[in-house]
C-alpha cells in the first residue's frame, strides 16, 4: 500500500503507545500458515521499488532507501524519517539513526 497510515504500536515504559505515521509505503507479506508479515518505509525515505516473480510464482518485492536522509530503524522492517518519527517518543540511540543529511 502506497502513501498510507502506518500504526508504529509499543510500550513506553509500563504504558501502551500507538502513533500513526503518515506518508508510509506498507508491504504485507502472506504466508500460507503464517501471520502477515508487515515491511514500511516513509516514502520521503524511498529511492524505487522493484516487483518480480520468480518461475515458481514467487513473489519478491524490493524497497529501495535513499541514502541521504535521516532514519530511525524502531524495529525490524520499520523505516522512518527521522522528520516523521514521533517527537513525544524517547530520542532513539545515535546507532538507530542512519543518514547524513535531512531534505
Amino acid at each position: 500500500r502506497n502513501n498510507t497510515v502506518y500504526v508504529l504500536e509499543g510500550m513506553k515504559g509500563d504504558e501502551k503507545f500507538a502513533y500513526e505515521i503518515p506518508s508510509m509505503l506498507v508491504v504485507e507479506c502472506e504466508s500460507e500458515g503464517q501471520p502477515v508479515t508487515r515491511f514500511a518505509a516513509s516514502r520521503r525515505l524511498v529511492g524505487d521499488t522493484k516487483k518480480s516473480v520468480d518461475k515458481k510464482g514467487n513473489i519478491h518485492f524490493f524497497i529501495f532507501l535513499k541514502g541521504k536522509n535521516k532514519m530511525v530503524n524502531p524495529v525490524n522492517g520499520v523505516y522512518i524519517s527521522a522528520q516523521d518519527f514521533p517527537f513525544d517518543l524517547p530520542v532513539p540511540e545515535e546507532e538507530e539513526i542512519t543518514g547524513d543529511e535531512e531534505e
